[in-house]
């Protein structure tokens, strides 16, 4: 009797567990599972992350090339709207076969772009061939840039990005939003109706959740992407080129984007330095980039950029594509130089002053140079910067280039005998120019010189 008591305690126990286990069994399922029994996607989680679906800030630079390659992509076929500035346009002595080619342009692009949209999206907003030639036709063949980039996570394979880009020949913005599908490599992109629809704005899209319908993406031979190959030279090219890109289109931009200390510094105002881009542009607008250098601060990242000419172009970045711009190394010194120069010796302080007037020379800023002259010696040579600058244009060159050879010290006045010669060597011009020079504190300096 004993025994049969407690065979059935066994048996109840053994009910109840499974009771239990068959309840979480069932409430797992309906977190997986829809309401037509299908079973919903998972959300992902690698490591502690975890997907969600706020808007965020863009932090990933391969997903920026992915963005950058489907923005030219898009691009390519906006051109198409304006056969007029097509490139590949061929000229017709028939009008009337003029017009039938013009005709075909402007539908390949419109269809081109269609193929870029999902099927749904084309229905719930109307989307017809006179909304995208109205949408895009503006725009065809203007330089067009990325600005801002948020992103939305919606599943593992999925991401929407809210992409705002700057035509810089109209002084506009063009928004868009492209959701990539990684399980192919894949894009729709959809216009600023669906941000108008979602409530979407710049001052508050970080405050929204996209809950986005889309759970796979039909391939077609418009619609996909390559995997981008980039690395930090990429990288840095791409904010190289940009840079360059604002100086000749759009300065008043390219001003803006200057730190706020080194603008006040080194220009004062915008009219300084389109003076600035005007007496440099021969240098500006085809300079490459020749070498570069990464520091990485608490605060920033900074890329220390020079092109052939030996010219530096400094970017200091908060977050990725959000940085300040120096235009070179010597108006304000980096914590880089400052920690260098105080750990050199007085030859070594001396040079690399000589180097920041050289680096001063090659970009005409003469009034840098004016202001670390001598009194003394400003006074009885050059009165006025104006005179100093004549003199400097009739001796040396367009771009000089310095050789150091004695080095002499006078109690505290130091003296570097230099060979400056021009940047294109042509074994004939060569000036041979002493500098004097004094040390004060705080990286600071005046100085004389002898040009012969």
């Amino acid at each position: 009797m004993k025994n049969l008591k407690t065979f059935i305690i066994i048996l109840v126990i053994i009910a109840l567990i499974l009771i239990i286990s068959i309840y979480f069994i069932y409430q797992g399922k309906k977190d997986i599972m829809d309401e037509e029994g299908n079973i919903k996607e998972p959300e992902y989680i690698e490591g502690s992350y975890i997907t969600d679906k706020a808007i965020k800030e863009l932090d990933s630079k391969e997903e920026y090339f992915i963005i950058r390659d489907v923005v030219q992509q898009v691009q390519t076929y906006i051109n198409y709207l304006d056969y007029d500035i097509t490139e590949s346009r061929v000229k017709l002595e028939n009008k009337e076969e003029e017009n039938q080619l013009i005709e075909e342009y402007k539908q390949e692009g419109i269809d081109s772009i269609k193929n870029m949209m999902s099927k749904e999206y084309m229905q719930e907003f109307n989307i017809n061939d006179s909304v995208i030639y109205d949408s895009f036709a503006k725009y065809a063949n203007k330089n067009i840039t990325i600005g801002d980039i948020y992103v939305s996570e919606s599943s593992v394979n999925i991401k929407t990005y809210f992409v705002y880009l700057e035509v810089l020949d109209k002084d506009e913005e063009l928004n868009l939003v492209i959701t990539i599908d990684s399980s192919n490599s894949s894009f729709y992109i959809m216009l600023k109706n669906y941000m108008d629809k979602m409530g979407i704005k710049k001052e508050n899209i970080m405050e929204k959740n996209v809950e986005q319908a889309i759970k796979n993406i039909e391939i077609n031979e418009y619609n996909t992407y390559d995997i981008p190959n980039f690395s930090d030279t990429t990288y840095i090219q791409e904010l190289f080129e940009n840079y360059k890109t604002y100086l000749a289109i759009v300065p008043n931009k390219a001003y803006e984007m200057l730190d706020n200390e080194y603008k006040q510094e080194r220009f004062e105002n915008i009219q300084n330095f389109k003076k600035y881009i005007e007496n440099n542009s021969s240098h500006l607008f085809d300079m490459e980039l020749s070498k570069y250098k990464i520091n990485h601060y608490s605060d920033y990242t900074e890329y220390v950029c020079m092109n052939q000419y030996g010219n530096y172009l400094i970017f200091r970045e908060k977050r990725l594509m959000d940085y300040t711009v120096f235009l070179d190394s010597y108006t304000i010194d980096s914590i880089e130089f400052t920690e260098r120069y105080n750990e050199s010796n007085e030859q070594q302080k001396v040079g690399m002053n000589i180097e920041k007037i050289i680096f001063a020379l090659n970009s005409k800023d003469y009034d840098y140079i004016y202001t670390k002259l001598d009194e003394t010696f400003k006074k009885n040579n050059f009165d006025t910067i104006e005179k100093f600058e004549t003199y400097i244009n009739q001796t040396l060159f367009e771009t000089n280039v310095v050789e150091y050879d004695k080095f002499l010290k006078e109690g505290k006045t130091y003296m570097y005998q230099l060979k400056i010669k021009p940047s294109e060597e042509n074994g004939v011009d060569l000036r041979n120019v002493t500098v004097i020079m004094k040390l004060f504190e705080n990286n600071d300096f005046v100085m004389s010189f002898n040009i012969q």
